[in-house]
């Protein structure tokens, strides 16, 4: 489904990293007819078949990237229509729930988005980015083991011995990137642990059903108590449950069959996004956790702005690229700052200022995504149209 038109671009992009940043940063320069090429670590697509709960912000900015892509985005996710009581649900994320405690059953508030709840998995997701992607434009077992800028580009040299130059790189690499390690050698940019680890399972509904009630499994919910908070959303058409558990403790006396439990880690705030030739990302660019479900969003909202740029017209040299590279870091950094972390410390009512006080959580949840959910993506990109053209005027 890849786009092969001829493009007008002297340069060429190197995607290091194919998850879902980096497929979906390459369906948006081909779509724009810029010359891609994906490096991925694994020798294969990994088929992870857990949930992913899509934000508004991923729901709005998929079509943007690529309008069929968002066409076959559509028909592939479950949302709340066709569930109990759907006419009043439609809006609805997700719905936050008191998890233990006096009110251990009852609702707290409601997340209202334009998109309401969307969810696949993301194997389901991962198969639709890789349909646009021709085959010969991915190579697989190539972990980066460092970048290097010559006079004639970017040095790259893979652990299996192989390497290559490229004009420009970016960086998709996810939480343990080694491109921002090798971009940024004099910062610390290894991942740190939250504090926090998680549990997964993919349930049948009928189980989900039997243990909550049927209202309860086919809504999208979010459960916060003291020292912990879970969530859970219908995948599949609602045949299933994705269910997660978040504990400051690893240990866990109950909790379904088979669960996948994992460390949660982010790292800390670069200085920048970008350095000459090299550009970051997603997760490699700014790692959260997941307790904002934002993460997906933040990395479509990067693609977007970034291939937005690349494409303009008066981008033509890898120049004129790391031009492109600055006025995306002006913009992104800013954007990505306020962290995932205290919301999961707020989820789990371990917030010194926010407690369990029903009120202030409202109007925190309120403002926290009112601020993520409606950015302006064509004033984002505008704004960091001018700041490129200012770069690329001291160029000429």
């Amino acid at each position: 489904m890849g786009s092969h038109q001829t493009s007008s671009k002297s340069f060429s992009a190197a995607i290091i990293g194919g998850g879902i940043s980096g497929l979906t940063l390459a369906i948006a320069l081909q779509q724009r007819h810029i010359k891609v090429q994906i490096y991925e670590a694994a020798t294969k697509f990994r088929q992870v078949s857990y949930g992913l709960a899509m934000s508004p912000t991923a729901n709005r900015v998929i079509p943007l990237i690529d309008p069929h892509l968002g066409e076959i985005y559509k028909t592939l996710v479950t949302t709340h229509r066709g569930g109990p009581g759907d006419e009043d649900l439609e809006a609805t994320w997700f719905r936050v729930v008191w998890g233990s405690g006096k009110n251990e059953g009852h609702a707290v508030f409601d997340f209202k988005s334009s998109t309401g709840m969307t969810s696949l998995r993301r194997a389901e997701f991962l198969n639709l980015l890789t349909s646009f992607i021709p085959r010969e434009s991915i190579h697989f077992n190539k972990r980066l083991l460092y970048l290097r800028e010559i006079d004639s580009g970017l040095r790259v040299v893979f652990e299996d011995g192989t390497s290559g130059t490229f004009e420009v790189v970016v960086g998709c690499d996810g939480v343990h990137s080694n491109v921002r390690k090798s971009m940024l050698p004099n910062e610390t940019t290894e991942p740190q642990y939250s504090g926090m680890f998680a549990y997964r399972a993919v349930l049948d509904m009928e189980t989900v059903i039997e243990a909550v009630g049927e209202e309860r499994a086919r809504i999208a919910t979010k459960y916060i108590s003291k020292g912990a908070c879970g969530v859970s959303y219908p995948v599949d058409r609602s045949r299933k449950v994705n269910v997660g558990l978040y504990r400051t403790s690893p240990n866990l006396k109950t909790f379904p069959p088979n669960p996948v439990k994992w460390a949660i880690f982010d790292h800390h705030p670069v200085s920048t996004f970008c350095r000459g030739r090299v550009v970051l990302i997603g997760d490699a660019a700014h790692a959260c956790t997941p307790h904002q479900g934002e993460g997906i969003g933040q990395a479509v909202e990067d693609v977007y702005v970034l291939a937005e740029l690349l494409s303009d017209s008066r981008v033509i040299t890898s120049s004129h690229a790391i031009a492109a590279f600055q006025a995306y870091n002006e913009v992104r950094r800013r954007r990505t700052q306020q962290t995932s972390r205290e919301n999961g410390k707020i989820l789990c009512l371990n917030h010194e200022y926010f407690g369990d006080d029903e009120k202030k959580l409202k109007q925190e949840w309120r403002e926290r995504y009112n601020w993520i959910w409606n950015l302006d993506m064509n004033d984002h990109v505008e704004r960091a149209r001018i700041i490129m053209y200012a770069a690329l005027a001291e160029l000429d």
